[in-house]
């Protein structure tokens, strides 16, 4: 659900930036891209007129002639014409420094003065100038007016008119174009970018829907993997109290039947006690499931948690014991019989794992560190690991995973060989003490229970 709403809110962005960009670009195009490239074009064409210009003044020296005051012969006349047609200009003018015009190849105009005010500071800054003519907003002629200069002296003005009617359809060509072509690159990238987002947006809720089916399989599993633990609980709890119960019942009935011999009746009496205490051990193992809260106790260090090991194996004869303990590591907090009776378990399935030909049994106590992202679900926090690894014949890689259930054993069941709750108890001790126990074992090479618990010390 939180990525379907992440990813709603992130379509519904990009579409407001998309359709913003749809309404701006095409605006920032016609008012800012569009005018740029006409004064572009402008600019092109100014050029050309004052390139015109000098080719006319190349092949007709005019500056000559008004610098003396000569009227123009018949023959450069003729040749300024020529250049007008070849040219396709409209009209040629040439003023005096005052604004006179003293030659046109239109003859009215010889003699006029010029209405424009910008030709003193064309005259002094020595750059040509172009009036752009307009009507109903189209561009129809241009008007180029170059300086003419002789040694720094001004000589006069030449200007060039140009019917350049197709010149304002061509820009409004250009603009309508080069909108219509954003317009159409923003509309594409849009319809691109709300592909895809909707591709995202159906991916994220494809994998949203598959982690829901996952986990509710996850689910399943663990409620399957909960009730076949606990219907093995019941049923191996079931098991065991029946079958003391039914020693404990014939022993009694005996005894009763029996009851005018007392000698007799007290043997039978006698053989009832040890399937009482079977029944209050089991009890007391079955307790330790009822406490589920975290266990809290006196500093016991991990010399103490192993102490008494040595001798145990000692009356094996057949195992021999590699220690690693070290004495400066700080205590854990914890109840002493808990833990003794977790060590003590998994020291009773190592010698066993090792009954045939005995072995070698390693023991070793470190400290651990870690974060709040650790493998084991853990606290973050310092932790004393203990490890205790067998040389016996190991755990078959589809058993290892349910050694920790409730009744689970590959050994037989009876007060000799265990009931299955062994590691089980080893496994809620250590979770009590905010702990873990973790198996590794491979078939014919051994095992190594690691056990995780919590330091009596602050995180540093």
């Amino acid at each position: 659900m939180r990525h379907r709403r992440a990813g709603n809110r992130l379509l519904v962005t990009v579409m407001i930036v998309a359709l913003a960009a749809v309404a701006v670009l095409p605006l920032l195009t016609g008012f800012y891209i569009i005018p740029a490239y006409r004064q572009l074009i402008i600019d092109h064409v100014e050029r050309e007129q004052v390139d015109r210009v000098g080719r006319l003044l190349a092949a007709v020296d005019i500056p000559a002639r008004l610098a003396a005051g000569v009227p123009l012969e018949p023959e450069r006349v003729e040749r300024i014409h020529q250049f007008q047609q070849i040219a396709g200009l409209d009209k040629i003018k040439f003023f005096t420094p005052e604004g006179i015009v003293v030659h046109s190849t239109e003859a009215d105009d010889i003699g006029q003065p010029t209405n424009k005010t910008f030709f003193p500071a064309m005259l002094a800054d020595g750059r040509p100038r172009s009036v752009f003519g307009d009507e109903e907003g189209d561009f129809l002629s241009i008007e180029t007016y170059v300086p003419l200069f002789r040694q720094g002296q001004a000589l006069g003005v030449c200007e060039i008119y140009h019917d350049v009617a197709n010149l304002h359809a061509a820009l409004r060509q250009v603009t309508l174009r080069g909108v219509a072509a954003v317009s159409l690159l923003v509309l594409v990238l849009f319809a691109g970018i709300l592909l895809s987002l909707w591709a995202a947006l159906g991916y994220l809720r494809e994998k949203e829907g598959t982690q829901a089916v996952n986990q509710t399989l996850q689910r399943q599993l663990h409620r399957q993997q909960w009730m076949e633990s606990l219907s093995m609980l019941v049923g191996g709890v079931t098991h065991d109290f029946n079958n003391l119960l039914t020693a404990l019942m014939g022993n009694v009935e005996m005894a009763r039947r029996l009851a005018g011999e007392p000698q007799k009746s007290r043997v039978f009496l006698e053989m009832a006690g040890p399937p009482l205490a079977e029944m209050k051990r089991l009890l007391d193992r079955l307790l330790i499931f009822s406490k589920s809260a975290r266990q809290e106790g006196e500093p016991l260090t991990a010399r103490e948690l192993v102490a008494g090991v040595e001798e145990t194996l000692a009356a094996r004869g057949d195992i021999v014991l590699e220690m690693a303990v070290a004495a400066e590591l700080p205590p854990v907090l914890g109840r002493k019989e808990q833990l003794r009776r977790l060590v003590d378990c998994l020291l009773t399935n190592a010698m066993e794992a090792m009954a045939e030909g005995g072995g070698t049994l390693r023991i070793s106590a470190a400290e651990a560190e870690f974060d709040a992202d650790n493998p084991h679900a853990l606290d973050a926090g310092r932790y004393l690991h203990l490890a205790m690894r067998d040389s016996g014949r190991g755990i078959a890689g589809e058993d290892l995973e349910k050694i920790f259930v409730p009744y689970f054993t590959t050994k037989e069941r009876g007060s000799a060989k265990g009931i299955g709750l062994g590691l089980t108890i080893c496994y809620v001790i250590a979770r009590q003490h905010g702990g873990e126990i973790i198996a590794e074992s491979e078939k014919g090479r051994g095992t190594t229970m690691h056990v995780y618990l919590p330091l009596a010390v602050p995180p540093r």
